[in-house]
């Protein structure tokens, strides 16, 4: 699968030149991150639609954020935890999606209070909506049970036939994308995890890591790294990059 590294804004040219990107519509008024996606050329563009951060964004403004940077796939807007408001928008959003700019590629994501709801939720996103062609698996769905992403992503991988996008670390199960490298329908995942516990001091290799959650001003970080940092966040993307390739 490949993979998004989610830096802190002063450290993208640093950590996040890999050939995907996740692009997060509310870190765009931060001159640095605007630059680095303006400008980076390499690789798969997903531009996510705000909902994890500020809310989410009109169909408009998405539109006019994706012609800007030149993306090639957009997530379609959804409310976090809520699976009927995530299909209603999701038909909203179909008439400027699939007929107005069928150039994109866009992913629906799933949504529920629980288990239950959110495979109810993956299943009507894939039988209504046929110009979804891709499927955003959210992590905070690993508090209802650790193993939902992967067991999501087989059935996905088995019976349906989308392509698969990870939406962060699972900080129950840090170790998760080595159990779906082998998948081929897994096509994407973005992280801050490498770089967050590098900034830390922490190996990710060791296995009695703490998972530490994001420092509130992860994306503000203007402090220089040291040498140790420097060397142990790009430690800790190496062999997250040999978790997704299956290649430890």
């Amino acid at each position: 699968m490949k993979l998004a590294i989610i830096s802190p804004n002063s450290l993208l040219d640093r950590y996040s030149q890999t050939d995907y990107h996740l692009i997060l519509p509310d870190m765009l008024k931060d001159p640095e991150y605007y630059r680095f996606y303006h400008s980076v050329a390499r690789g798969w563009k997903v531009l996510d639609n705000g909902a994890h951060e500020e809310g989410t964004r009109s169909p408009n403004e998405l539109f006019r954020i994706a012609e800007i940077l030149q993306v090639d796939e957009i997530v379609v807007p959804d409310v976090i935890g809520d699976r009927g408001t995530t299909l209603d928008m999701a038909a909203s959003f179909e008439p400027h999606a699939y007929e107005a700019n069928p150039r994109y590629q866009y992913m629906g994501v799933v949504q529920g209070s629980s288990a239950g709801e959110a495979w109810e939720c993956l299943r009507e996103l894939t039988d209504y909506f046929p110009w979804i062609k891709s499927i955003g698996i959210p992590q905070h769905l690993c508090r209802f049970d650790q193993h939902i992403r992967v067991e999501m992503a087989e059935t996905i991988d088995q019976w349906m036939g989308h392509q698969v996008h990870l939406l962060g670390n699972n900080s129950r199960w840090p170790r998760e994308v080595k159990h779906l490298s082998d998948l081929k329908c897994v096509v994407g995942h973005d992280t801050t995890y490498p770089v967050k516990m590098g900034l830390r001091g922490y190996y990710i290799s060791d296995r009695e890591v703490p998972n530490v959650p994001r420092d509130p001003d992860y994306f503000e970080f203007y402090r220089d790294v040291v040498e140790l940092q420097d060397y142990v966040i790009k430690e800790n993307i190496r062999v997250y990059k040999s978790w997704c390739d299956g290649t430890t």
